[in-house]
């Protein structure tokens, strides 16, 4: 490891475990950090919003001081965030989606800094979605890739999200709950800005601030009539899909026609 990735880092549990990743986890100097704020989660865990100076927005999620990022720590934390994510992942029978939801989910972590003493984990803005929609497992602890059902084989229906029409999520969680194992099909609540939409050839994607984020939706719903293509730049880890939109509240049937494993509804 180079002597100015040491003297950057000072902490040298992160730093074997940068050096580790081949190259898929970086240092990132608290220089490139710029609108550092404060998000509301679900973790007992502070996060942090913040851009980097190539305007890519990011999060920060706080792992604590020196003395506390020992090597038993990090390594904790790297199980539980699956980090760095092996290369040959094994295709589980009781779970085949797995390995490929860990690769989409595990691209959006970029590496370490460390901010007022303390040093945090760093990944893309939209990472911060896993928390609420997946959660940690409740028996082996590791941040989920399913609503449902962790790689241990433990099911459990997250409770981090709710929306505003209570009867459809009644029916998502419903569905999630008739699950037998983790490959059968299942409804899931998907964020609008997960989402990017062909219209006219012309390309629809929600932003983060919520004024933006209403404008895309509203502009995907007037201009839709029944279909639209459209990609989802996220987990679950297909390319290209259909919105079908529902009679009543709008609400898309999104369906996914290469991958196909389950279906999803996302409010738009």
């Amino acid at each position: 490891m180079s002597s100015s990735l040491e003297s950057d880092v000072g902490c040298p549990p992160i730093e074997h475990l940068i050096k580790s990743s081949e190259n898929c986890l970086k240092w990132i100097p608290y220089s490139e950090l710029l609108d550092i704020d404060p998000i509301q989660n679900f973790t007992n865990q502070p996060l942090y919003y913040a851009t980097l100076r190539d305007e890519v927005e990011i999060m920060l999620f706080l792992l604590g001081t020196s003395n506390k990022c020992t090597q038993e720590f990090i390594d904790e934390c790297a199980r539980i965030y699956t980090i760095p994510t092996p290369e040959n992942l094994p295709v589980t029978k009781q779970f085949r989606r797995h390995s490929e939801w860990l690769r989409k989910r595990n691209s959006w972590i970029r590496g370490f800094t460390k901010y007022k003493d303390n040093y945090c984990l760093v990944a893309n803005y939209e990472f911060r979605y896993c928390y609420s929609l997946y959660g940690f497992c409740s028996v082996c602890g590791i941040l989920r890739c399913s609503p449902v059902w962790c790689i241990c084989g433990h099911k459990e229906l997250s409770s981090g999200w709710t929306i505003e029409d209570k009867k459809l999520e009644e029916f998502i969680k419903k569905s999630q709950g008739q699950a037998k194992s983790a490959d059968d099909a299942y409804l899931e609540w998907i964020p609008c800005d997960w989402l990017s939409t062909t219209l006219d050839g012309k390309n629809t994607e929600a932003r983060r601030d919520e004024t933006d984020a209403n404008s895309s939706a509203e502009q995907i719903s007037t201009n839709m009539d029944q279909r639209s293509t459209g990609h989802l730049h996220s987990l679950p880890a297909w390319s290209e899909i259909e919105l079908i939109y529902l009679s009543d509240n709008n609400y898309p049937k999104v369906i996914a026609p290469k991958f196909a494993p389950c279906d999803l509804l996302l409010r738009v």
